[in-house]
């Protein structure tokens, strides 16, 4: 659509740079004009629904974002829109609480905001761009008609409450290539009430964002799981007992955040990553707010029960590091990958870990010999052990 001379312009400086005021020719969209770009940034006040076309360009330079609550609450005059492939982001709240139906959103965005579609109530088809990294925090909350979304495989990280309280998205197509996730990205969505109604253990790619306890409040998680997704057990009441199998590679921020009644965690990957932006907040019973000094709010966790790890393990130093119950587990010699048997997998662990290439064994267990080091001699004895015929015993 060809811009006209505007009728007004407003000149004004922004806090990074100074920008221009226009409309285009039908008066509904207002641009914000820079040196090298233009931003959709207002639409006006209409009595009827209309098609809404956001240009390409204005002024002789490309649109390239839809600002930041650009057509926010514009439910009745907002139903239909098409954005040009100039534009790389949608900004934060740019569509909330329109009435929009669908929307074909073109390859060139990169970038959705937080609450970008959130309360798009009337949003039923969705087509999300090849390109896009992330799905943003509450990106697309409260869609109440959105019944299907694919996911691209650009995308890698899904946000919190990406999807949340949308109560009929049912289909999720999810792409190997997302690795962050977690459970209230779809809380409130028929897939994920689907998915926990018909397993026990809710998992994406290798990443545990829900699970359920047994009666007796025990919870051992399957092998295979690579990560506990963040506050996937946050504030559980029902846990008491938890076993984290060698497979889990990192137990995220606040995985078991005030699990009241948790009382034992046993972690048997050595070298598991245990993230926690707040000292002792990921493995806690309670945890009470404080002023910082930097003004913030801060958090003095507790956690009463015991910690169970090998000696020397990312657990033992968890435990000390916040003045929690550790309790080492046996090293059985030659239980090199501490999976709890002695096999042909613990010779290939220490062979790879002789040459460079395995650093996840137990060294107390890999040093079968016990002559205070790890080398050929133990990956020796070892073989021969397992071979049988050597009349050698660890």
């Amino acid at each position: 659509m060809p811009m006209t001379a505007p009728q007004s312009s407003i000149t004004a400086q922004a806090a990074d740079a100074e920008y221009k005021e226009v409309q285009d020719e039908t008066g509904q969209v207002t641009y914000r004009v820079y040196a090298d770009h233009a931003e959709a940034c207002r639409l006006a006040d209409f009595n009827s629904a209309l098609p809404v076309t956001v240009l390409s360009a204005v002024e002789g330079v490309p649109v390239t974002a839809i600002a930041a609550n650009a057509f926010q609450n514009k439910g009745y005059e907002l139903q239909e829109i098409t954005v040009p492939d100039s534009v790389t982001v949608i900004g934060e709240h740019a569509f909330e609480g329109t009435n929009i139906r669908s929307l074909m959103i073109p390859d060139s965005v990169t970038s959705i905001e937080p609450y970008a579609f959130a309360y798009c109530s009337e949003l039923s088809e969705l087509r999300l761009p090849k390109n896009l990294e992330k799905i943003s925090n509450s990106s697309f909350m409260c869609c109440h008609r959105l019944r299907s979304v694919t996911i691209p495989d650009s995308v890698t990280v899904i946000e919190q409450y990406a999807f949340a309280g949308s109560p009929n998205l049912e289909d999720i197509l999810i792409p190997d290539s997302v690795q962050s996730l977690r459970y209230n990205s779809f809380i409130g969505t028929k897939w994920i009430q689907n998915r926990e109604d018909s397993d026990a253990f809710v998992t994406v790619n290798g990443i545990l964002i829900r699970g359920t306890a047994d009666a007796e409040g025990k919870l051992t998680l399957p092998d295979g799981v690579t990560k506990i997704a963040e506050e996937t057990f946050l504030n559980n009441e029902t846990v008491t007992k938890v076993t984290v199998p060698e497979s889990v590679s990192v137990i995220a921020d606040e995985a078991f955040t005030q699990c009241k009644n948790l009382k034992d965690i046993t972690i048997l990957n050595p070298q598991c990553t245990i993230v926690s932006s707040e000292p002792g907040m990921t493995i806690c019973n309670s945890a009470e707010p404080f002023d910082g000094t930097d003004g913030e709010v801060h958090w003095k966790p507790g956690f009463y029960g015991t910690i169970h790890g090998y000696a020397g393990s990312t657990a033992e130093s968890y435990a000390k590091e916040n003045g929690y119950s550790f309790k080492p587990l046996g090293t059985a010699k030659g239980d090199v990958n501490g999976d709890g048997s002695v096999d042909l997998k613990d010779v290939t662990y220490m062979r790879r870990a002789l040459v460079g290439w395995e650093d996840t064994i137990i060294e107390a267990a890999a040093d079968v010999n016990r002559d205070g080091s790890v080398d050929l001699k133990d990956l020796v004895i070892l073989r021969r052990y397992l071979a049988g015929g050597w009349n050698i015993e660890l």
